[in-house]
C-alpha cells in the first residue's frame, strides 16, 4: 500500500513539472487604417503613434504632400470683413443614403449623388465626415464636433464644412447616433432616408479657400466652404459621438499667405 502510494506522488509529481502553459494573444479589432492592424502596410496610417499626423509624409511616398505641401488644411480662419458675392448655391433634397463606421469616423453615403452649384460650376454631394474635435478654428476657437461635406466632379474637389457647438438637443444628430451606434467597423447600415438640409447652419455665410484632404494623401486643390454659424447640439450628443470614435482631427497647418475669402 505504502508502494503504491509512492509510486503515484512520482507520477503526479512529473505531470506537473512537465506541464507548460501556452497564452495566445487574442487579436484587436481595429479597421484598416490603423497601424497596429497592419503594421508592415505602406498605406497604414492613424492620428496619433509611430503612424500619426507628425509622421504620416514618411510612411508612403503618395503622402509626401503631408509634409512639403504649402496649402494643407485645415487652418484658422480669422475675422475679416464679408463680402457681398455670395458664389454659393445649395440644392439640397431628402435622398437615400447609408451610415459607414470607416473606423476613424463615421460617414454618411449618398446613394444617389445631390447637386451644389459653386462659382457658376456643379458639384455632386457623395459623402459626409464627421470629425470630433473640429479641425478648422474660427479666430482661434475650436468646435466639438465639425462635419465635412464631401462634392466632387470633373473640376475637383468641394468640401462644405458645419460646426456643432453644445447647446439644444437636435433630433436630427440623435437618430443618426443611434443608426452608427449599431453599426459595426468597416460595416454599413441599411438604407434609410436623410434630409441633408439638415447639415447646413441657419445662416449660410462661410470663409472660403483652396486647401488640401485633412488625412492622407493629403492632396491639394480642394476648394474649402467652412460656415461660420454652428449649429446646437447636446453636451450629451457630443459625448455620444466621442464615445463612438477616437479623436480624429489634425492639427492646425499654415496659412502661408493664402486668399481666405468671407461671404
Amino acid at each position: 500500500m505504502v508502494l503504491w502510494f509512492v509510486i503515484l506522488l512520482i507520477f503526479i509529481s512529473g505531470c506537473t513539472s512537465s506541464q507548460k502553459i501556452t497564452v495566445t494573444p487574442i487579436p484587436k479589432d481595429v479597421s484598416s487604417y490603423s497601424s497596429e492592424a497592419v503594421p508592415d502596410d505602406p498605406w497604414a496610417w492613424d492620428y496619433d503613434g509611430l503612424r500619426g499626423f507628425n509622421n504620416w509624409a514618411s510612411l508612403n511616398p503618395a503622402y509626401e504632400t503631408c509634409g512639403n505641401g504649402n496649402r494643407q488644411s485645415p487652418i484658422n480662419l480669422k475675422w475679416q470683413q464679408p463680402s457681398p458675392n455670395n458664389k454659393l448655391r445649395i440644392s439640397y433634397q431628402p435622398a437615400d443614403v447609408i451610415i459607414k463606421n470607416k473606423g476613424f469616423t463615421f460617414s454618411i453615403d449618398f446613394v444617389r449623388p445631390l447637386v451644389v452649384y459653386f462659382d457658376n460650376r456643379e458639384f455632386q454631394l457623395e459623402s459626409v465626415e464627421f470629425h470630433s474635435p473640429s479641425e478648422h478654428q474660427l479666430s482661434s476657437k475650436a468646435f466639438p464636433i465639425e462635419i465635412q461635406m464631401h462634392h466632387r466632379s470633373p473640376n475637383g474637389l468641394l468640401i462644405l464644412s458645419s460646426f456643432l457647438a453644445a447647446g439644444q438637443k437636435s433630433s436630427w444628430f440623435e437618430t443618426f447616433l443611434k443608426v452608427a451606434k449599431s453599426v459595426e467597423p468597416n460595416k454599413t447600415s441599411e438604407r434609410l432616408m436623410f434630409d441633408p438640409q439638415n447639415l447646413l447652419p441657419s445662416k449660410l455665410n462661410y470663409y472660403q479657400y483652396s486647401g488640401s484632404l485633412t488625412y492622407p494623401p493629403c492632396s491639394e486643390g480642394v476648394e474649402w466652404i467652412v460656415f461660420n454659424t454652428p449649429q446646437q447640439v447636446s453636451k450629451k450628443q457630443i459625448l455620444m459621438l466621442r464615445d463612438l470614435m477616437p479623436i480624429n482631427n489634425r492639427p492646425i497647418q499654415p496659412a502661408n499667405d493664402r486668399e481666405i475669402k468671407n461671404y
